[in-house]
């Protein structure tokens, strides 16, 4: 049937607005209240640090930020683990599926030559 899984014309389908209320919508509240915490954070974070500590982030601002690069390196090697395991786990699934299917049709294929040759 072409056009089965099409949305309807003249507005969103209703797995769009579900997609958008399970999604999207709290990544922009987290969002909003990242942006509204991290002020706050940052401040009481320089509290904590001590005084060399800021004498040095003060001077030398490149170790700064390739710590910070090196932070995100950091989370994003996590991040594309945690993605790679998952897409294997399902692959591994699939391929098991497959091989169930090959074997039970082979075992039919079998069972017709049986009776074909009776």
């Amino acid at each position: 049937r072409p056009g089965a899984g099409a949305p309807p014309r003249g507005g969103p389908s209703p797995d769009t607005a579900a997609l958008v209320l399970r999604l999207l919508l709290p990544a922009l509240l987290v969002g909003i209240l990242a942006g509204l915490a991290f002020g706050p954070c940052s401040l009481a974070l320089r509290g904590l640090l001590a005084e060399p500590a800021r004498e040095v982030l003060r001077d030398d601002m490149t170790q700064f930020i390739q710590n910070a690069f090196t932070v995100a390196a950091l989370l994003f090697s996590l991040l594309l683990t945690d993605t790679l395991g998952l897409l294997f786990q399902r692959q591994e699934r699939l391929h098991l599926a497959i091989y169930s299917e090959a074997s039970e049709v082979r075992a039919l294929v079998e069972q017709l030559s049986l009776l074909g040759a009776a």
